[in-house]
């Protein structure tokens, strides 16, 4: 039943545990940390929504799905075009583990 469910906080440890933290963060000042904000609480005046309380797994699937062109093309999303034009920077996988380890684990 719901009471054998893992705590989310267990599960998000587990997922932040496997990309580099510190490689992650010099990667997060680089390239997200402009518009995401410093310590990855958004920025309402350019768009960018907070990323605190994400998971690993998930930032770095959203992430590929930018990339990949699955997000950001629709004619409304004015800030959807601009992540997805910025995601082809940063296409190795481990490095997008990396950084999504680094933002998950500012929320613990």
């Amino acid at each position: 039943a719901i009471d054998q469910l893992p705590d989310s906080r267990e599960i998000s440890v587990a997922k932040a545990a496997a990309g580099d933290t510190d490689r992650g963060a010099d990667l997060y000042t680089a390239y997200c940390g402009a518009c995401h904000g410093t310590n990855a609480g958004g920025n309402d005046a350019l768009g960018a929504p907070s990323l605190l309380g994400l998971d690993a797994d998930y930032l770095a699937r959203q992430y590929r799905h930018f990339s990949e062109g699955r997000r950001g093309f629709h004619a409304d999303d004015r800030y959807g075009k601009q992540m997805n034009r910025l995601s082809r920077s940063l296409k190795d996988p481990s490095l997008i583990d990396d950084v999504s380890a680094y933002v998950a684990q500012l929320s613990q």
